[in-house]
């Protein structure tokens, strides 16, 4: 009996695990997609809306099912990076950096170097 306790309690703590994997990567998959600038500022400018949709289809900031993304900016090489949603925040690594951004609904918002870019999903 007490082989089947300890079996039973380790197959109990694997499905746990388990869920809570799945549970995770299902809320990162809501956030996966292409998005477009919404709003670029720097310090206190913010950028007109009519120069903004003049660059807004030379900017990418895609978010890939397998943790992996990029963003290209006009004049600028790609950069390539991995993402991970944790509560209300989304990591972004790249080789050189790690960023933070916050997300409300379906935006993210992306703080650095004196810099606000908001991006909307597509």
């Amino acid at each position: 009996m007490k082989n089947f306790k300890k079996s039973f309690l380790a197959m109990m703590i694997l499905v746990v695990a388990l869920m809570a994997m799945g549970c995770g990567s299902e809320d990162q998959a809501k956030y996966e997609g292409t998005y477009e600038i919404e709003s670029f500022k720097m310090g206190d400018n913010e950028m007109e809306a009519s120069l903004l949709d003049m660059i807004k289809d030379q900017i990418v900031f895609e978010l890939k099912a397998d943790g992996k993304g990029k963003i290209a900016l006009p004049g600028e090489e790609v950069t390539k990076f991995e993402w991970e949603v944790d509560g209300g925040e989304i990591k972004i690594t790249d080789k050189d950096s790690k960023s933070i951004g916050k997300i409300k609904g379906d935006k993210i918002i992306i703080k650095e170097e004196g810099m606000e870019m908001v991006f909307k999903k597509k």
